[in-house]
């Protein structure tokens, strides 16, 4: 297990030469946003930008890509029905697909009323077409739970090979669906069960270790000392505040660790970084507004200080 520090995230900025285009940086597609969760579209889009990425495309439903027109975030409109994404938009999805170095999958897709069947319907369309893609994927918020109902429905399913899970710990439960059995020797047996987010919380290494074996992907299990594990290498983060406890800011991470990957960094060293310069810039805003006052949008802005810091 290794302390993500300032001299450890340092090491993994990637390189930026003068005599550079926005092509030398990446490109991410972003597929997120719902007329409900507006804000989740524009903050993952931009923290992605405001990461280094040369190239940012938001796809969602027509209402949603107004909110990034002003940021340098080019738009795609998804065909939608009352309110969300149709189960038919897979086909615009697929045509893009080859275009971009990164996909990011899931930030605020949802209603606030819950998750409709046809999103389960795009979800597993767009996962049929990611399994041919060898592009780093990040699925985070409602992509997880879509991932969880995909799997309770067919536990077998093929997962992209570059995957990047980014779950708080009521996902990490829900994504599992584990029972922590024993921990003997710091090492935790598990059974096919319920996982309580308690558990979750007591055996956070194991478990974030576990699912990534399972799943075959980098984990990133948010919260306090925020854990990321590709399953065999672990790491620790050593930023944060409580600031960070307010809604939109996993947006901005699960955004800042498809920018990081879009500029050719590993799925590991890209959530790594990520979650290190996000943590900093979440202290930097509190300094300023307090833990209390911080809003997502305040660690959207200071991730270029949080960066200039380990420069």
């Amino acid at each position: 297990m290794e302390k993500i520090d300032r001299a450890f995230a340092a090491a993994l900025l990637p390189p930026r030469k003068e005599d550079s285009s926005k092509g030398d940086f990446g490109s991410v597609l972003a597929i997120a946003g719902s007329p409900s969760y507006r804000g989740a579209a524009y903050l993952s889009s931009v923290a992605a930008l405001r990461s280094g990425a040369g190239y940012v495309t938001l796809a969602g439903p027509e209402e949603v890509l107004p909110a990034v027109v002003t940021a340098g975030v080019v738009t795609v409109r998804l065909k939608s029905f009352r309110g969300t994404v149709s189960s038919r938009a897979w086909r615009r999805v697929d045509t893009l697909l080859d275009r971009y170095s990164v996909v990011l999958f899931g930030c605020g897709l949802s209603r606030i009323s819950g998750i409709p069947v046809r999103l389960d319907r795009f979800f597993e369309r767009v996962l049929l077409s990611l399994q041919r893609r060898e592009v780093p994927v990040i699925l985070d918020a409602d992509g997880l739970n879509l991932l969880s109902r995909a799997l309770h429905a067919a536990p077998a399913i093929r997962l992209p090979g570059k995957l990047v899970l980014t779950p708080h710990p009521g996902e990490m439960a829900r994504l599992c669906d584990l029972t922590v059995s024993a921990v003997q020797e710091n090492r935790v047996s598990a059974r096919l069960c319920d996982l309580t987010v308690s558990a979750v919380q007591e055996n956070r290494v194991s478990v974030a270790m576990d699912a990534a074996k399972r799943f075959g992907a980098v984990v990133v299990l948010k919260g306090r000392e925020t854990v990321v594990t590709d399953g065999t290498e672990v790491l620790v983060n050593t930023t944060g505040t409580s600031a960070l406890a307010k809604a939109g800011t996993g947006d901005v991470l699960a955004g800042m660790i498809a920018g990081f990957c879009a500029q050719g960094l590993s799925p590991l060293d890209g959530a790594a970084l990520a979650v290190y310069v996000h943590g900093l810039a979440g202290e930097q805003a509190a300094d300023k507004k307090t833990d209390y006052g911080v809003l997502a949008n305040d660690v959207l802005e200071y991730i270029p200080d949080a960066i200039h810091a380990l420069l």
